[in-house]
């Protein structure tokens, strides 16, 4: 038997062993064949040299018609065939000296072996025979069994170092089909026992995993998923031989649960082991991916979508929100584009404002006061949005806020604004949100003006003659009130009556509610 990288073989059983001729006095020629030489020259013959006596040549032909044949070639010192003349004590001294037990050392000395790392695994027949130039002797055999070993670990390899994992499709192949598994051992003999996939970095813990995507019905190989902390570990088990494994790791998928995925990159290390070799590890990046697929939300009043305020007529500005919050639920920090805030039923033209602080972050702000819109441009994170829409500030500097409702005593006693606010995130745009803002007007007083619109100044002087009759004071006056429709009441005194009852003031509340005293 010759092990797989065992080094020679004896050919011979150095017990049993004989070489003789009963009735010649020298062999001529001893022929050895490996008559199914299976690795060509590799199937070799080894032997001592120093055994090769004088008399002696040895030859080892190139591997033809699948065999390889050793020729032992005796000289004929005595050159029996053709000396007729010699005498019988010559024959019988000659007898003495050329015995076959040089030969016999030799081929004790002969051994079959195998320069292949990994030789054919069959067994050689190595065939015998002589002759002393008259006959050949029947043919004895040696039997070689090749017996192969597990002496090298697999190799894997991929032809991929990256792949992508986008959110919301099918999951990828970590190999992308060029998983390739090697074991220059025997695979029909030697199966490889296990795969061990470990995924570094998990980030969506629950959601991701390593699957076996093809059937393992029908083969000895088993799979196991388990995971420890942020690293998850896929053993494929059983006996079974390299096309099995690579057939099943080849299927094996990348798969990620998560609604909202963390971006980010994830390792798959892979090695093998056959029973005694572990392979070497090979390593493939997954790059997870997401898209922009989900509304952002803007909440003006958390957890309330809606605010309200008040704005005093005439007062500083306000914040026109309360705790601002906006969220993207897509995942990965995408950026927001855009946000508009609009002063759905503004009237006062540029003496109504809406003001923020941009500072520290990207954002442009723009005010268009024909449309009442502040636009704030990005990009920029969702948080700076959130820290800008914060600062939020309604102004209105007219005397007189418009939109007043006037009540039933001729009050006006509010007015009030619907601000929309909207943010996009290049894809989506939120669902629109209102600040409502109450203005408070303030009650100011009527204006007396006694001379008229025509004359300078309200005062009104007038020149009484006696006898004159009833007088009208101030023909000209004019009474109004900005911000009130209805005068509650009028105060007219004289200071002082010298003619005591004789001296009246008279009013015509004619066509009137007006009452007088």
């Amino acid at each position: 038997s010759n092990s797989q990288n065992g080094g020679p073989v004896a050919l011979v059983n150095t017990d049993a062993f004989r070489l003789f001729d009963v009735d010649h006095a020298s062999l001529l020629t001893v022929r050895v064949t490996i008559e199914n030489a299976l690795d060509g020259n590799a199937d070799a013959f080894v032997y001592n040299a120093s055994l090769i006596a004088s008399h002696m040549t040895v030859s080892v032909g190139a591997a033809i018609n699948g065999s390889v044949e050793l020729l032992i070639e005796m000289e004929n010192r005595t050159n029996i065939t053709h000396a007729h003349n010699v005498t019988s004590t010559e024959r019988m001294h000659e007898h003495e000296h050329t015995d076959t037990s040089d030969v016999e050392d030799f081929l004790l000395s002969l051994g079959y072996n195998n320069t292949l790392d990994e030789p054919t695994v069959a067994p050689r027949y190595v065939t015998f025979a002589a002759t002393d130039g008259v006959q050949w002797s029947e043919t004895a055999w040696t039997v070689v069994t090749i017996a192969p070993i597990n002496d090298h670990a697999p190799v894997l390899s991929a032809g991929v170092n990256t792949t992508l994992f986008v959110e919301a499709s099918p999951a990828p192949l970590v190999y992308g089909g060029t998983f390739a598994l090697t074991d220059v051992d025997h695979n029909d003999l030697f199966d490889m026992q296990s795969v061990t996939l470990v995924l570094e970095d998990i980030q969506d813990s629950g959601a991701e995993e390593l699957v076996v995507t093809t059937s393992l019905d029908g083969t000895a190989v088993q799979s196991n998923w388990t995971v420890n902390g942020t690293t998850g570990t896929l053993v494929l088990t059983g006996s079974a031989n390299v096309s099995t494994y690579v057939e099943t790791v080849q299927s094996v998928v990348y798969a990620n649960r998560a609604i909202e995925p963390q971006p980010g990159l994830r390792v798959v290390h892979a090695h093998v082991f056959d029973g005694i070799f572990d392979s070497n590890s090979i390593a493939v990046v997954i790059n997870v991916t997401v898209i922009n697929d989900r509304t952002p939300v803007v909440l003006l009043n958390q957890p309330s979508g809606n605010f309200s305020t008040v704005f005093v007529e005439r007062g500083p500005s306000i914040s026109a929100v309360g705790n601002v919050s906006v969220t993207d639920p897509d995942s990965g920090g995408l950026l927001l584009q855009w946000a508009t805030v609009m002063i759905v039923d503004g009237l006062d033209g540029s003496d109504e404002m809406l003001l923020v602080e941009t500072g520290n972050t990207t954002i442009v702000a723009h005010y268009n006061t024909t449309t009442y819109t502040l636009r704030l441009e990005g990009p920029a994170p969702v948080r700076a949005f959130e820290r800008v829409l914060q600062s939020l500030e309604y102004n209105n500097s007219a005397d007189e806020p418009s939109g007043a409702v006037v009540v039933s005593g001729g009050d006006d006693v509010s007015a009030s604004r619907t601000l929309a606010f909207t943010v996009y995130d290049g894809q989506q745009t939120s669902a629109i949100v209102y600040s409502t803002v109450t203005i408070d007007m303030v009650n100011d007083p009527p204006v007396l003006d006694l001379s008229g619109p025509a004359v300078e100044g309200v005062d009104s002087v007038i020149n009484y003659v006696e006898g004159q009759g009833v007088m009208v004071i101030a023909p000209a006056t004019t009474i109004t009130d900005v911000d009130d429709s209805l005068i509650q009441s009028a105060t007219i005194s004289v200071d002082f009556f010298p003619d005591g009852s004789n001296e009246l003031l008279l009013v015509n509340t004619a066509g009137t509610n007006i009452s007088s005293s």
